[in-house]
């Protein structure tokens, strides 16, 4: 299947928002915007994930040794430089704060082999189940943070919708061309989003522990009708985001949109620093410009497609595959 780059361009744009969420919550001010970002943000993120996703041993390992990695890494830089806790303690049940999105994609990895199918009517059933899981688990208080088990069911409708609309991507490619059909549809969504925006910042009840998608309903205070109109929102951002993005290769956009993964996995780090110093002091405009500013940054040096390979090639294992298969053509000539 030819590239799109649809994707790449809404992947860079998602990650900026991930990492200007993440500033936000270093400084008061801009709760209700910060709320808005995570209706959206991460149930797209996870339906890409789902677009791209395939059983694939050697990508499995690789999620593994990532999430092994980076939890260590994350937990020894907690606690010597940042200075958190009275003793070292490395745990891979339950993951370091955005380490959580490894641990469900290893799952879902896991997941592939139970759902993939050509039958449209078994897609449904599956869609169904997915979403009745989503909404259902928040009434167990005990299914939370450890695995990742409460994440893992309340984005999962998000990955299967994905992984199945891979199937109908060139058809529904050919079918927005048709401006009568594109146009119309482009505004509906556009508005439904900017509907869905206005509700977010009128709505003062919401709050982010009802995003987060790691909370029950018991302690977040919510309820599954709160968790299905938050389900709404995604889908309505889901469709206004991928009609509104081109399916064009953007300079600097595209490429950096196609190295995400770097991004994500190595931005926390700063974000956690920035906090430890008490970077964000400034009046609120200030800390909002500045937040923008730095995740340009950020996403400019590490969404480099040579800094983005040296990191993966080093921090998600890739290096041991080089190594087995260079072992394995020296086995063949000799």
């Amino acid at each position: 299947m030819k590239r799109n780059y649809r994707f790449d361009n809404i992947k860079l744009i998602l990650i900026l928002f991930v990492i200007v969420a993440h500033f936000f919550e270093l400084f008061k001010g801009e709760e209700r915007a910060y709320l808005t970002i995570y209706t959206f943000h991460m149930p797209l993120f996870i339906f890409l994930t789902g677009i791209f996703a395939k059983f694939d041993k050697r990508r499995l390992i690789t999620y593994v040794f990532t999430y092994v990695v980076f939890q260590i890494l994350y937990k020894l830089f907690d606690f010597y430089v940042l200075g958190n806790g009275k003793e070292l303690s490395i745990t891979f049940m339950t993951p370091y704060w955005l380490l959580w999105y490894m641990l469900v994609i290893i799952f879902y990895t896991f997941l592939i082999p139970l759902i993939d199918t050509k039958n449209n009517i078994v897609k449904l059933i599956v869609i169904i189940i997915s979403i009745a899981l989503s909404l259902i688990t928040p009434y167990f208080n005990d299914i939370g943070y450890s695995l990742s088990l409460a994440r893992f069911f309340t984005f999962m409708p998000y990955f299967v919708c994905g992984f199945y609309f891979k199937d109908y991507i060139e058809k529904v490619e050919d079918k927005l061309k048709n401006k009568k059909l594109y146009i119309p549809l482009l505004c509906g969504f556009i508005t439904l989003a900017i509907g869905v925006c206005i509700y977010m910042f009128k709505d003062t009840t919401i709050t982010q522990n009802m995003l987060y998608g790691s909370y029950s309903y018991e302690t977040a205070k919510y309820n599954l009708g709160y968790k299905a109109l938050f389900m709404l929102f995604a889908i309505i951002f889901i469709g206004a985001f991928y009609l509104l993005i081109p399916n064009v290769k953007i300079p600097f956009v595209s490429i950096i949109g196609a190295n995400t993964m770097t991004i994500f996995l190595f931005h926390g780090f700063i974000v956690r620093y920035l906090k430890y110093i008490k970077f964000f002091k400034y009046d609120l405009n200030k800390n909002i410009l500045i937040s923008i500013a730095l995740a340009l940054l950020i996403s400019i040096i590490l969404g480099n497609k040579y800094v983005s390979k040296a990191l993966n090639f080093i921090f998600t294992g890739k290096f041991i595959f080089v190594i087995i298969d260079k072992i394995k053509e020296k086995k063949k000539v000799s």
